[in-house]
């Protein structure tokens, strides 16, 4: 019996290599198909045009209706990118970058749910669905990279959520580090960024107030609020003020808060 236990393939490994398998395809089924956006060749002309002046663009240069109006472009990290790797590769880069897009997408499901769950076929299933749903947004454009990394920010937000609970401060940095790197580096490349901050305030809010209402009625604080450690709202704090000081450091500097 033993020796039959040993030789059963385990179930883990088999739905992580199936999961390999699906990504794969689905990878593929996104990165073949044509250049859709109109303003693809925009971007690209916009990122030249800062290689070629060694400036952030700092007034519109291709606009009908304001030309040289004051342009605090918060996208131009993201449209270096674009442009560096088509001048390399051609259209090929596009076909990169929507493949490490739903490879973000697909990182992002598999890490979001407890270990427990990775193994059904259930689960593999719905993120098979899931990620057809929605492979046909990955857009040729500076948007791109907010659309990868929002998934994979509310993942690393739930891995924080639940690390709330730990009092071991080495448990806290497991679980909240990795969503201020993600939010700080997001900050450099796309405007959209703003919404991490957004849920981040959310977070800190939740925490804030569940620690408040268990201080005043103790045991009749509703199950539905979390238990969170006496240092759980720090390390929120934290997640929320360094990258939000390290988007200063964004082409726009303090300009990519001040404008819309």
């Amino acid at each position: 019996a033993l020796a039959m236990a040993a030789q059963r393939p385990d179930p883990g490994r088999l739905s992580a290599v199936g999961y390999a398998l699906l990504l794969c395809g689905l990878c593929a089924l996104c990165a073949v198909r044509k250049v859709q956006d109109w303003d693809t060749f925009w971007h690209l002309r916009t990122a030249a045009e800062a290689l070629r002046t060694h400036s952030s663009v700092p007034r519109a240069s291709f606009s009908f209706s304001g030309p040289g109006a004051p342009w605090p472009y918060k996208d131009l990290l993201a449209e270096i990118i674009l442009y560096l790797g088509f001048e390399r590769l051609g259209y090929a880069w596009f076909a990169v970058l929507r493949a490490l897009a739903i490879a973000v997408y697909a990182a992002a499901l598999w890490i979001a749910p407890p270990a427990l769950r990775r193994s059904t076929t259930a689960w593999l299933l719905g993120l098979a669905l899931a990620l057809l749903a929605v492979s046909y947004r990955v857009a040729d454009r500076p948007m791109l990279f907010s659309l990868a990394l929002f998934p994979l920010f509310l993942a690393l937000l739930e891995r924080a959520r639940r690390a709330c609970a730990e009092t071991d401060p080495r448990a806290l940095w497991r679980g909240f580090a990795p969503l201020a790197l993600l939010q700080a580096g997001w900050l450099q490349l796309h405007r959209e960024a703003m919404i991490g901050l957004v849920v981040l305030v959310g977070l800190n809010l939740y925490l804030g107030g569940a620690l408040l209402l268990r201080g005043l009625l103790g045991e009749r604080t509703p199950q539905l609020l979390p238990r969170p450690s006496r240092r759980a709202p720090l390390a929120a704090l934290l997640t929320l003020l360094v990258p939000a000081l390290l988007g200063l450091l964004n082409l726009c500097g303090l300009q990519f808060y001040r404008t819309a």
